[in-house]
């Protein structure tokens, strides 16, 4: 197991307290100085630690608290999403919640209200308790370039996918798909690459670990496939499977094969002839209500994201697995929570739905 050096860090300066150089640190802990400077931002950030000439030094008022794990910016996403869904926010519950002191909030709330000022909303403090006024339509935009801003950070890469599936060789499964993107002039932007990137490394993970699906959508499948016989998306995902199950030396069932096309040509095509070709029409119904229930909950209208299609197959995929009683974790759970907190709650809040 890797260890938490940023944890030690904070766990050798409570027990050292006084100033400390860089270099000193790095010796004690084991690391680079440059490693030190960068674990310490976080916590200079937040005030857990004073920075001089001198070095670093733990601030005695938290001394007997957890440092946050969640960094300046992730706290700011935190309270900008929650300030258009609550009626007010206390000043002093918030520095016992994120481990700031008061004059590092007051910071933070300023940057915020900036922030909110271009959508014709104003960041109000009365006592010790702030609110947002202004019309709910704005609030809701808020939220959703909140949203496009994670979305787009593409926390999902070559590295994360790896050290999710440490059993698949994510660079190889990498260069298969640039290798037959390039052969057949297609071109992917990072996120449509990390996607089908991502895709075909959990249906390998699952193809090795014995998961065989099953399905009675093979009418459906047929019919989807013969109108996409000159689908260059088609044959691009054709390809890309038959390569994988080659170099790889496994077979994919006709379910997961069928459903792995669909994901990868709809990161090459973003669009489908007809999306209830490929789910039930009860799948479909099902996914307009979560979409529904979502806006309801968190003012974000995921329709307007171009989410449904490819959200669409993700449900039908999931009802399937969990019908023949396959369930599993995914294992990038806890880095899209600290890197991506809103869009983390829409998933738990879908989840709970769904169960």
């Amino acid at each position: 197991m890797q260890k938490d050096h940023k944890k030690v860090l904070w766990e050798y300066l409570q027990a050292n307290p006084g100033w400390h150089t860089s270099s000193e640190l790095a010796v004690a802990i084991g690391v680079s100085t440059r490693s030190i400077k960068r674990y310490v931002k976080d916590l200079v950030d937040t005030s857990a630690i004073f920075v001089s000439e001198k070095g670093y030094k733990i601030n005695q008022k938290i001394t007997n608290k957890k440092p946050s794990n969640m960094s300046y910016d992730s706290v700011k996403r935190v309270l900008t999403n929650e300030f258009t869904r609550k009626q007010s926010l206390n000043v002093y519950d918030l520095s016992e919640r994120f481990y700031l002191s008061e004059s590092t909030l007051i910071k933070l709330l300023g940057e915020i209200t900036h922030y909110f000022k271009s959508f014709d909303l104003e960041l109000r403090r009365s006592g010790d308790n702030w609110f947002l006024d202004g019309d709910e339509l704005n609030k809701r935009k808020v939220i959703s370039d909140v949203l496009y801003r994670e979305s787009g950070q593409t926390f999902i890469g070559t590295k994360t996918i790896q050290e999710s599936f440490p059993d698949i060789k994510v660079k190889n499964l990498a260069n298969n798909i640039r290798e037959i993107a390039n052969s057949q002039n297609i071109y992917l932007n990072v996120f449509d690459f990390n996607n089908v990137l991502l895709h075909v490394a959990i249906a390998t993970h699952r193809a090795k670990n014995g998961y065989q699906p099953q399905s009675d959508l093979s009418k459906k499948t047929s019919a989807f496939q013969k109108n996409s016989d000159k689908n260059q998306g088609l044959i691009f995902s054709k390809q890309l499977i038959d390569q994988i199950e080659k170099n790889e030396k496994l077979k994919f069932s006709d379910e997961e094969r069928r459903s792995l096309m669909l994901v990868i040509q709809f990161s090459i095509t973003r669009k489908h002839r007809n999306l209830e070709d490929t789910i039930n029409h009860e799948t479909a119904i099902l996914v307009d209500k979560l979409i529904k229930y979502v806006s309801s909950m968190l003012n974000i209208d995921l329709k307007s994201l171009n989410f449904r299609d490819q959200f669409a197959i993700h449900i039908q995929r999931l009802l399937e697995r969990s019908s023949h009683g396959y369930v599993e974790r995914n294992p990038m759970t806890s880095r899209i929570r600290k890197s991506s907190p809103i869009i983390y709650e829409c998933a738990v809040l879908i989840s709970n739905r769904l169960e």
